[in-house]
């Protein structure tokens, strides 16, 4: 993943969010990259240029965060305004448990429980 925690976000994004953070952990992270025959820096000069580019490479790279049968359980405690997910690996148990607290607006980020859960920890993410 260095390739991308590496990244610095597009002047074109126009997302509130400036973080490259997966906020739907159910379905996987794909990207595309390409690989073209000359220097390109910015997303602007691509675009201006992708008539006269040539592309010798394209790929799709899937990240997968939930494991096939993993549990997702959405928690909410009334009383205190607390949310969280808790994710349950598949397989019979026991299995070690972790907290993860990292969460803000939108809502909870799942991302980090996912990963746990898919290496076989019990997550709760709140």
């Amino acid at each position: 993943m260095g390739l991308f925690w590496s990244m610095t976000s597009s002047s074109l994004n126009r997302s509130v969010y400036p973080r490259f953070i997966k906020l739907d952990v159910t379905t996987p992270l794909v990207v595309k990259l390409n690989v073209y025959e000359e220097l390109i820096f910015t997303l602007e000069e691509l675009d201006s240029r992708r008539k006269n580019l040539k592309k010798l490479a394209s790929t799709h790279i899937k990240r997968w965060f939930m494991a096939a049968g993993t549990k997702r359980i959405t928690l909410t405690v009334e009383k205190h305004g607390i949310h969280g997910t808790l994710f349950i690996p598949p397989g019979q148990g026991p299995f070690p448990a972790v907290v993860t607290i990292f969460g803000g607006h939108p809502g909870t980020f799942e991302f980090k429980a996912a990963l746990l859960a898919r290496h076989g920890f019990v997550t709760m993410a709140l």
